[in-house]
């Protein structure tokens, strides 16, 4: 075989587009790889005019200036967008250089088709954007139990962010008495065990108990190779208690792996081995969005894939179970707004139009009323992202039409409370008032009693009968407060919270004084649209409970403040380093009329948590060096 035959054969059978172009911009000779991709015929390329195969117009100057700069510059590599007969757009990598092709100086381009690992690069950060999008906690840890990946979801389920956690082992996370676990789990995972939805009981920042439940798989590397597992995780707490609240956790995302390229030019072998490479990326790249599908399949929450014009492309069991149908039914057949409540559908189709113009200007997260298959109609909170480089969005539903109905049964008992405030105020005040004046003058006719031995029992009775009705009005005064304070505000205005508080340490500043207690409080502690009346009796009942529940010297008081995720959200830390709050009183503190050990009306904390209600947000007690009190609050909309 001659040289010139050798080279020829390399040409016809390159699974690369091999391309003549002269001078004037004609292309002057293509392989069979060249024309399958483009679609036409050898002769039909030969008579295309000059730059007709680009998608955009190009100079006709194009091919001299590349003949100069590779001149200069030696081969040139770089992206070209053709276009083929048919008038789709094909991506290419292009190497260029001169070579004398019948005695003139021509170009020589070896064009790589890039379409495929585009598309599939495209498909796996949609996928990859589901996962971030989801609630769900996934954390992945090395054979020895090391954590080395921790997703948003863990750090709001556990308490550490992924700075404090990543590299510390997973027995962290486990009861002492449990720690028989982690060896069997590893155990497990290096014999391929897959350890599905079993529940058990984690350790969260603080020593806060919480039960989950966890599905841990073996995670492989290219080679097959057990390397360690991934946990999906769910909080269970609150289904075990009182089968209101799931907490969702997402798997965390392995990295793409990104197709090797080199050059194939010298021989067959080269070209041949790469082909090899290619085949085996793309095989990675399915086996990832198989992971990503997987997960997506199984989490717990309603997700779907939304397209530009409202038609659902994709979506879960549970989505379609919150819809009441199947998913055949959904993808490709159904639009997001089929089921939204009319009253609600104009809202919904702003945020999604909105989104694609702006997504800073759209909030994240909101509700909505959803009518299902069967006509029921059901309050969800859905949570919606666009997927990176796409005008696709993936959202996340959670019926939340329990928690609906629990907050209007409250808003009931509030307006029977407010009714029944004339009758309290009025009926009960009015005779307790009697007991204490008519105490005070049998006290006063104690004096003419000559008897000591009878008198001062009966003074001391006096006494306690004082003392009694003053609790009563006491008490009656704080169901008062607690009727008034479950009413939403009629206007929010801006609050200053530093002002507020001040008020509030200005009411208490002789006892404050008296026991030498320390407030150490942030300079800035944020502005929130509320009722200011509210923000005074949230800080002066967590304060004063600080105060009266801490009797021994060198009280701290700390008040901490931080922005919340979303706009409008603020989050608050009161603590101090006091005897904390007892085991057995941490569940109950928030319920009406609990004294615990420490006295009081046992109305303080529930009237905080009735108020924190209304500001869509929650307060949570803990013990951490002292008590601990985390409330979360939201701006009032007018």
């Amino acid at each position: 075989m001659t040289t010139q035959e050798y080279y020829r054969a390399i040409f016809e059978n390159s699974h690369d587009i091999i391309l003549v172009v002269g001078a004037d911009g004609r292309i002057l000779d293509i392989n069979p790889a060249g024309t399958e991709l483009y679609g036409y015929t050898l002769e039909e390329i030969r008579e295309l005019p000059p730059g007709a195969l680009f998608a955009k117009t190009v100079s006709p100057d194009l091919p001299k200036e590349l003949m100069s700069r590779i001149a200069e510059q030696g081969d040139l590599i770089g992206e070209v967008v053709h276009r083929r007969k048919n008038g789709s757009i094909v991506y290419l990598e292009a190497r260029s250089s001169v070579i004398e092709y019948e005695r003139k100086p021509a170009i020589l381009s070896i064009l790589r088709d890039l379409t495929p690992r585009l598309e599939a690069e495209a498909d796996t950060r949609r996928l990859a954007a589901i996962v971030d999008s989801s609630d769900d906690a996934i954390f992945g840890k090395d054979l020895d139990g090391t954590i080395v990946s921790w997703n948003e979801g863990a750090r709001r389920m556990y308490g550490y962010t992924a700075d404090e956690i990543i590299g510390r082992n997973i027995s962290v996370l486990l009861p002492p008495d449990r720690s028989d676990e982690l060896a069997r789990i590893l155990g497990g995972i290096v014999r391929g065990e897959r350890f599905d939805q079993f529940e058990m009981v984690r350790v969260a920042r603080g020593g806060r108990l919480i039960d989950v439940s966890i599905t841990i798989s073996p995670v492989k590397n290219e080679a097959g190779d057990i390397v360690g597992a991934s946990s999906v995780a769910r909080d269970i707490t609150e289904r075990k208690r009182a089968e209101k609240e799931l907490a969702k956790f997402w798997e965390h995302i392995e990295e793409l792996i990104r197709e090797r390229t080199a050059e194939l030019e010298d021989s067959n072998e080269m070209l041949t081995r790469e082909a090899s490479e290619r085949k085996k990326a793309e095989m990675v790249l399915r086996e990832s969005e198989e992971r990503y599908r997987t997960i997506f399949e199984n989490t717990g929450t309603a997700t779907v894939i939304v397209e530009d014009d409202t038609t659902i492309s994709l979506a879960n069991a549970e989505s379609a179970k919150l819809y009441g149908c199947s998913k055949e039914e959904l993808e490709g057949k159904t639009s997001w707004t089929e089921y939204v409540h009319p009253d609600d559908l104009d809202m919904v189709m702003e945020y999604h139009h909105l989104r694609r113009l702006d997504p800073a200007a759209v909030p994240n997260g909101y509700e909505y009323r959803l009518i299902d298959r069967s006509g029921e109609i059901r309050h969800v909170s859905v949570f919606a992202e666009l997927i990176p480089g796409t005008r696709r969005s993936v959202a996340s539903l959670v019926d939340i039409t329990e928690r609906k109905r629990a907050e209007e049964a409250i808003v009931k008992i509030n307006q029977e409370l407010e009714a029944y405030d004339h009758a309290v105020s009025h009926d009960l005040r009015g005779p307790i008032s009697i007991i204490i004046s008519a105490s005070q003058v049998l006290q006063d006719m104690i004096g003419d009693l000559t008897d000591e031995c009878r008198a001062g029992p009966v003074q001391q009775l006096c006494g306690t009968i004082q003392a009694g009705a003053e609790r009563a009005i006491s008490l009656i005064g704080d169901m008062l407060t607690l009727a008034a304070d479950g009413q939403a505000p009629r206007k929010g205005q801006l609050v200053d919270v530093l002002g507020i508080i001040k008020m509030v340490l200005d009411d208490f500043s002789e006892k404050i004084e008296q026991d030498d207690i320390k407030i150490e409080l942030d300079n800035e502690l944020g502005r929130i649209s509320a009722d200011p009346t509210h923000i005074y009796q949230i800080f002066s009942n967590l304060i004063g409970n600080s105060i009266m529940h801490n009797k021994g010297s060198g009280l701290e008081i700390r008040i901490r403040y931080r922005k919340g995720d979303q706009p409008g959200e603020h989050q608050y830390l009161l603590s101090d380093n006091g005897s904390g709050i007892p085991e057995e009183d941490l569940d109950h503190i928030f319920e009406r009329l609990y004294h615990g050990e420490g006295g009081g009306t046992g109305m303080g904390l529930a009237i905080v948590r009735q108020l924190a209600g209304i500001y869509a947000g929650e307060i949570k007690a803990y013990n951490e060096d002292g008590a601990c009190f985390e409330l979360a609050l939201r701006d009032f909309k007018n």
